[in-house]
C-alpha cells in the first residue's frame, strides 16, 4: 500500500489518500496542471518533487522519474529522503541501483552514530559501488574522514577526493557539502581554501545555517581545523577526541 500523500506548494495542495487503485490517472494530470500554474513551476525542485510523489502515486513511472529527475537537476543537494522518493520510482521501473546505494548509505549513517566508524566507512564505500552518480555517499565518506573523532580514520586526502566529487555531482550547489570540502580543505592544513570554500558554502546557504558556516569562516581563517559548531576550547577537543583514540 502507497503511503498518503499531501501535495503542496504555496497556497496550492492537493490531498491524496489511500492506495492510489481509485485515483485515474487523467487527475494527477490534473494535478500537474494545477501545480504548474505557479509561477515558479519550471525552475521549481520542490514543485517538480512533488508533481514526482503524485505520478508515483498513481503508478506512473515514467512521468515520476521524469519530474524526479527534474528536481534534481535543480538541486542536486536535494535531503536524502527526497533522493529516497526518486530511488523507489527508478526501482518500480527496474533499476534498483539508487535505491540501494540511499539504503547503504543510511545503515552507513546508523553505524556511524553508534560509534562504529569502520563499519560506517565500509557502508559508504558500498553505496558508491552500487551508484556511482549518488553524491550523498561521496559526502558521508568525506565528511568522516575530515572530521571523525576516531583520528586513525582521518585521511585529509580522500576526504578532498571525496568531497569534490560530491560538489562536482552537485554543480557546486549544494552548501552542505561545500561545508565538507572546506572541512577536508582545513584537514589538510590548506586554510585558505577552507575558507574559500565556508565562504561558498555560506552564500548558497539558507538562514538558519548562516550562523554556523560565520563560525567556519572565522575558524579556517585562524587557521584552526574543524570542532563542532560553537567550539571554543580547542585543547579540550583535542584531548577528548585523545581519549576516544585510546
Amino acid at each position: 500500500m502507497r503511503r498518503p500523500l499531501v501535495v503542496g506548494i504555496g497556497d496550492r495542495q492537493v490531498v491524496l489518500t489511500g492506495d492510489g487503485s481509485a485515483v485515474a490517472n487523467p487527475f494527477a494530470d490534473h494535478v500537474a496542471d494545477t501545480l504548474s500554474g505557479h509561477e515558479a513551476f519550471a525552475a521549481s525542485a520542490a514543485i517538480h518533487h512533488a508533481m514526482g510523489n503524485v505520478y508515483y502515486f498513481v503508478a506512473e513511472r515514467n512521468k515520476a522519474v521524469s519530474h524526479y529527475e527534474k528536481a534534481v537537476a535543480l538541486n542536486p543537494g536535494l535531503q536524502t529522503d527526497r533522493w529516497l522518493d526518486f530511488g523507489y520510482a527508478m526501482s518500480n521501473r527496474g533499476d534498483d541501483s539508487l535505491l540501494h546505494s540511499i539504503i547503504q548509505m543510511e545503515t552507513g549513517q546508523e553505524s556511524e552514530a553508534a560509534g562504529e566508524h569502520q563499519a560506517a566507512m565500509d557502508f559508504y564505500r558500498e553505496a558508491i559501488d552500487l551508484d556511482p552518480s549518488f553524491p550523498g555517499a561521496y559526502n558521508k565518506i568525506a565528511w568522516l574522514s575530515a572530521t571523525c573523532s576516531d583520528r586513525s580514520l582521518r585521511d585529509a586526502d580522500l576526504a578532498i577526493r571525496s568531497a569534490l566529487k560530491a560538489c562536482e555531482l552537485t554543480n557546486n550547489r549544494c552548501h552542505t557539502m561545500l561545508g565538507t570540502l572546506a572541512a577536508a580543505y582545513a584537514e589538510m592544513g590548506q586554510f585558505d581554501k577552507a575558507t574559500e570554500f565556508a565562504e561558498k558554502a555560506l552564500a548558497i546557504s539558507p538562514v538558519d545555517s548562516q550562523e554556523e558556516y560565520v563560525f567556519y569562516v572565522e575558524r579556517y581563517g585562524e587557521g584552526l581545523s574543524w570542532a563542532p559548531f560553537g567550539f571554543e576550547d580547542d585543547e579540550a577537543f583535542d584531548d577528548e577526541a585523545n581519549e576516544l583514540d585510546e
